[in-house]
């Protein structure tokens, strides 16, 4: 089942451009790694979650990441 999941982030962009820049190497925008880093690391907790929830596996892919 495909869900659309449309959220918006408030960060420090000072403090995430240093994240960035110190312990990721990366040519990615600042959208661009808010996006892939919130939208993997959802995907990693919900099925985390599952298995120690219901001792179930569970793999949730990301099928689509709009950056407009």
């Amino acid at each position: 089942m495909k869900v659309r999941i449309d959220f918006t982030v408030d960060v420090d962009a000072e403090v995430i451009r240093r994240l960035m820049r110190d312990h990721h190497e990366t040519d990615e925008t600042l959208k661009e790694f808010l996006v892939s880093f919130c939208s993997s690391g959802s995907a990693i907790i919900l099925d985390d979650h599952v298995e120690s929830s219901i001792s179930e596996m569970h793999t949730t892919r990301v099928v689509r990441e709009q950056l407009d």
